[in-house]
């Protein structure tokens, strides 16, 4: 079989998105503006910072405002999908699909982190990301608005595969394999609208953020793949579960953690790259300090058994974080610690009592 979609949506902002009251937080960042960081010279300064003084930045945690935002208006989407399933009739049980999808989001409804305002602002030209900055007549920042807005694009593109397969009955019992993977193979975000891109955090260059995280109070994780496996066993009034989550790693800038802690948080605190400046959204050229930390991958195993009572209920225990992995570590989130996407450290034992009437 062959399918495929073309579908437009509508989305009016949340009451919490418009309403929200609003509070500070403190977000690090590194000013593009800054003359030094904490005594190290900044060579990357971009030109539109000429009315800025060059202060020396010591301190990298700036209050920023968060919370709601009444003026958002709302936000349109066009989707598109093509695929294929195949359930060949020599493998009996067996279904394979691959679908490829694309989504893209205007006037989205968009939180940006500190940095990246000051990195759309400075490095982009972005006109409405300078108009969330307030600063001291020394240069340095007062203040930041961090909360919800209608930007211009946001785009993402990938694929979905999924493979099943339903064993014959054996005496041993019921078998099934599900096996459900998502790849991200582009994710963009153009703030004015124009057809530029933002800045990539980690990259310097214009456009896919895909396989990259950003920390901060706004944390985007655009892991480029997350995948399911789950084997399935059923005897009688017996079953059981095992289930593998996936999430491939992402690499996240350094660029905000004071250069005498990269050595000790970051994977790659001295990585240099040469870009090409005559790009839209793209540094300017020649070498440029991008200091940079791997996230590494996460497998988590889940197992369950349940038993199918008499009088009509499911008895059923089992552990999520079977092996007890602990989440991988991220420099730019709270406290250098790990994002809550991930399973928290531990082992979580659960049962569960469900009752048919």
């Amino acid at each position: 079989m062959v399918r495929g979609n073309w579908s437009e949506g509508f989305r009016a902002p949340s009451i919490a998105e418009l309403f929200t009251g609003v509070s500070d937080t403190f977000q690090t960042i590194t000013d593009p503006c800054n003359g030094s960081l904490q005594g190290a010279p900044n060579t990357n300064r971009p030109a539109s910072c000429g009315s800025v003084p060059a202060y020396n930045q010591i301190n990298t945690q700036i209050r920023t405002t968060t919370g709601g935002n009444p003026n958002l208006g709302a936000e349109n989407s066009t989707s598109k999908t093509l695929g294929f399933v195949y359930s060949p009739s020599w493998a009996e049980g067996l279904d394979i699909s691959l679908d490829w999808w694309e989504i893209k989001i205007e006037n989205a409804i968009f939180t940006q982190t500190a940095q990246a305002i000051l990195d759309n602002c400075y490095r982009n030209g972005t006109a409405s990301a300078c108009a969330l900055v307030q600063r001291a007549p020394d240069g340095q920042i007062s203040g930041l608005q961090s909360t919800p807005s209608n930007v211009g694009t946001i785009f993402n593109e990938g694929y979905d595969l999924t493979v099943g397969y339903k064993l014959p009955e054996t005496s041993f019992g019921k078998f099934r394999v599900v096996w459900d993977t998502t790849y991200l193979a582009k994710s963009t975000t153009d703030v004015n609208g124009d057809g530029i891109v933002s800045e990539d955090p980690v990259t310097g260059e214009g456009g896919n953020t895909a396989g990259e995280y950003q920390g901060g109070s706004a944390r985007t994780n655009n892991w480029r793949i997350r995948s399911n496996l789950a084997l399935n066993w059923e005897k009688g009034d017996f079953g059981a579960t095992w289930f593998v989550r996936y999430f491939s790693h992402q690499e996240e800038s350094c660029a905000t953690i004071a250069a005498a802690q990269r050595v000790n948080l970051c994977s790659d605190p001295t990585r240099i790259t040469n870009l090409d400046g005559n790009d839209p959204g793209t540094a300017p050229d020649g070498p440029q300090l991008r200091p940079q930390n791997r996230i590494g991958g996460a497998t988590y195993h889940d197992a369950s058994v349940f038993f199918n009572a008499p009088w009509n209920a499911r008895i059923t225990v089992g552990v999520n974080n079977l092996f007890d992995k602990d989440p991988p570590r991220s420099a730019s989130t709270f406290a250098n610690s790990f994002d809550p996407q991930y399973e928290v450290p531990g082992r979580f034992i659960y049962f569960r009592y469900a009752q048919k009437f």
